[in-house]
């Protein structure tokens, strides 16, 4: 993103490499973070077991993964229609 970023604004302008990743940003970096949480989970299944040394919740446990999944399914989703859809209308309204 950040090599994108740069290639843009170095052969147009800064405001539109900002344009051109503002709006789908807006839905793709907490997809982007909530991906990292899950990568993150089994050390804080680890600090639960360590900490409490009492029965998890399992099934409370892979909900909260299946919701942070889905989230980030619909964010990347949303992220894509944006990019594809709004990102090219507002260049070409402000920049052409």
């Amino acid at each position: 993103m950040g090599a994108t970023f740069v290639g843009v604004a170095i052969e147009k302008s800064i405001q539109e490499a900002i344009a051109s990743i503002f709006f789908h940003g807006i839905f793709e970096i907490p997809a982007i973070i909530l991906s990292g949480a899950i990568g993150l989970y089994p050390i804080y299944l680890i600090y639960l077991l360590l900490r409490n040394k009492k029965e998890i919740d399992y099934k409370n446990q892979i909900k909260s993964i299946g919701i942070m999944l889905a989230l980030i399914v619909v964010f990347l989703i949303i992220a894509s229609i944006m990019e594809a859809k709004v990102s090219p209308l507002v260049i070409n309204y402000f920049f052409k």
